[in-house]
């Protein structure tokens, strides 16, 4: 079973250098050609956000306002305990 698949293995790389030589020397499949009359520099510019679904507040993330909102709230959480 191993033998079998090592042997298919050297066979198809066998098979596919020589293809992708002459692929390369025919210059066949160098990628996509933009039509003429369409300039790259003219593209719309694109950012990529980071987005959390079904994310949470985690105390050590988001710098020092959130880390004071978290200390607010424990508190509150604490005082609201103490009270009854």
């Amino acid at each position: 079973m191993i033998a079998e698949l090592v042997i298919g293995f050297i066979v198809g790389v066998a098979i596919a250098v020589p293809v992708w030589i002459v692929a390369q020397h025919l210059g066949i499949g160098r990628g996509f050609h933009a039509p003429r009359g369409i300039d790259r520099r003219d593209a719309v510019p694109c950012e990529l956000v980071p987005v959390a679904l079904r994310g949470r507040l985690l105390p050590d993330v988001g710098g020092e306002e959130a880390d004071e909102r978290h200390e607010r709230h424990e508190r509150h959480e604490r005082d609201s305990k103490a009270a009854r």
